[in-house]
């Protein structure tokens, strides 16, 4: 059986940790801002690797092909000096980029990693994702997420304007509907590549490029632990943690949730305002974007300053309520503070942090625009949830044979039992003592 265990960190205090193998406990964590950039700043003084790449325990040194990295150059740069093994593994489905990085090596590391994620070769990740790499080519590219994302940019577009023109609240409430969809929609492209489509993500105030590492690198890699970003952001006002809670984060914030959501949006931008004057981040082009919507409302209408702010707290309802109903909140789930499974395999662990929603899984529309196939995205971000649906055979069939027993039961959540069970995980103050196998 896993217990809770004490380790101490380089700080020179105790932390608890749900996950052995832990070797510190997230610098800046528990700060008053925190940003992607504080979260990935105080993963590189955690890993403690200076300039290198550390992928399972070697260094690289991957300064020359950092612009010629295929999935852009991003991706390297804001990870230097860091241990990229897990998103390495999820990222790259083939063995290509593991003969690429032969060339870049520098030398063995001794200190052991400070996550305790195994990637064994025949262990269960490793072995589905040999088979998903197999398939993939033979499924049909069909677009429709593409489809989706062009009709929701368009119908942005024009609510926007018509709200402008028409100085219109109902119009400008819609618009910022659609933009949520929009967002979510978008989030199926910053996983990938450098491409325009990811942009529109920055329409709502947030930032394609501080996702790819909140969300990209730290929550999919780490989902629902203490090096989650996304557990830690909504801290300590939303506390998903199954203990340690006081009264008002289990009955006064639940209730005051709706008004809350309202401004997340808000809260980003003074956050990247703030990084950005004092130095820590600098400014790109895309961030710009919700300032030229707030010129181009003001231009269109003497009231376009309170019709931007409608439309921030719109796009920012709507994203809050269906991002936290997603997939990851639920006493069923494991959350930092509970128990894991004995195995420690990524893919495993991943499926522990995850459920699906058999209703939004019925349709293109709702997987492209509120995370539907979320256990096989998770697994396979970088595959684009056009394709997720003709996967699931294999992931059953690998879960089975690795004996998950409940991989069927995982996939048959819905939104409204996700919905409730968002609040009940709220509101549990008592950790699971034992998890899986």
């Amino acid at each position: 059986m896993c217990q809770i265990i004490e380790k101490e960190d380089d700080h020179g205090g105790d932390f608890p940790s749900s996950l052995p193998g832990f070797q510190t406990y997230p610098s800046g964590r528990d700060g008053i801002l925190r940003t992607a950039t504080h979260w990935i700043n105080g993963k590189r003084h955690d890993d403690n690797i200076g300039d290198f790449w550390r992928v399972h325990d070697k260094l690289y040194d991957l300064t020359n092909f950092v612009q010629r990295h295929p999935g852009g150059a991003y991706w390297l740069e804001v990870t230097r000096g860091t241990d990229v093994t897990e998103a390495f593994e999820s990222h790259h489905l083939t063995d290509n980029a593991e003969m690429i990085l032969k060339k870049y090596f520098v030398r063995e590391i001794e200190e052991p990693r400070n996550s305790p994620y195994t990637f064994k070769s025949d262990g269960f990740y490793k072995v589905l994702k040999r088979r998903v790499a197999k398939e993939l080519p033979t499924i049909p590219y069909q677009g429709r997420t593409v489809k989706w994302h062009n009709v929701l940019l368009w119908s942005f577009f024009a609510s926007f304007f018509l709200s402008g023109l028409y100085s219109s609240t109902l119009m400008i409430v819609l618009a910022g509907a659609i933009l949520a969809l929009l967002t979510n929609c978008s989030h199926n492209f910053y996983h990938k590549s450098n491409n325009w489509r990811m942009y529109a993500w920055d329409l709502s105030g947030l930032s394609s490029a501080e996702w790819r590492v909140s969300h990209a690198v730290s929550h999919h890699g780490f989902a629902n632990t203490i090096y989650d970003y996304e557990l830690s952001s909504f801290e300590p006002i939303f506390d998903f943690k199954p203990k340690g809670k006081n009264k008002v984060n289990r009955f006064v914030v639940p209730i005051f949730s709706w008004f809350l959501f309202l401004g997340l949006n808000h809260k980003t931008l003074i956050e990247r305002m703030v990084v950005i004057a004092t130095g820590k981040q600098k400014l790109r082009p895309e961030n710009l974007l919700p300032f030229v919507e707030l010129a181009l409302l003001m231009f269109l209408s003497d009231d376009g300053w309170r019709l931007w702010n409608i439309l921030m707290c719109s796009s920012s309802f709507w994203f809050g309520f269906v991002g936290l109903i997603a997939a990851h909140h639920h006493p069923d789930i494991f959350h930092e503070g509970d128990a894991p499974r004995y195995s420690l395999d990524w893919g495993l662990c991943q499926l522990d942090a995850v459920r699906d929603r058999w209703d939004v899984n019925s349709s293109d529309f709702l997987i492209a625009t509120m995370y539907g196939e979320h256990t096989l995205h998770h697994l396979f971000p970088t595959i684009d949830h056009d394709k997720l649906p003709f996967l699931n055979h294999i992931l059953v069939d690998t879960a089975k044979e690795f004996g998950i027993k409940e991989i069927e039961a995982n996939r048959k959540y819905d939104f409204l039992k996700l919905w409730i069970g968002m609040y009940a995980q709220l509101i549990r103050n008592t950790p699971r003592t034992l998890k899986g196998q």
